[in-house]
């Protein structure tokens, strides 16, 4: 078996530790602060007077950021296990073999 720290070294890409924090970051830039951004915007530019009218549609958006990835959560984890693994196991041998040609014809 191919042991590709051994090539590669520190180089390698682990999504695994990454993608929670970017997870994270993410929501806070984009929940949290464009969101309020977005509803402050839109209250002004449509001359919303309701009470308090800031902070509803923040909620609502703020909802719906939260609802849409636990409804596309599904079809995003079939779409992993069906498509995108496959594809991408054989860009990697695809790859190592060019790389180990590369190497035998030196």
């Amino acid at each position: 078996m191919i042991n590709l720290p051994e090539f590669y070294g520190d180089k390698i890409y682990y999504p695994r530790r990454i993608l929670p924090k970017a997870y994270i970051l993410q929501f806070i830039l984009w929940e949290v602060f464009f969101n309020f951004v977005i509803a402050f915007a839109l209250t002004k530019v449509f001359d919303i007077t309701w009470a308090y009218a800031v902070l509803k549609v923040y909620a609502l958006l703020f909802a719906y950021g939260l609802l849409k990835p636990l409804i596309s959560w599904p079809f995003e984890l079939i779409y992993l296990n069906l498509f995108t693994r496959k594809y991408l196991a054989s860009e990697m041998r695809h790859y190592l073999k060019v790389f180990f040609y590369s190497i035998k014809s030196r």
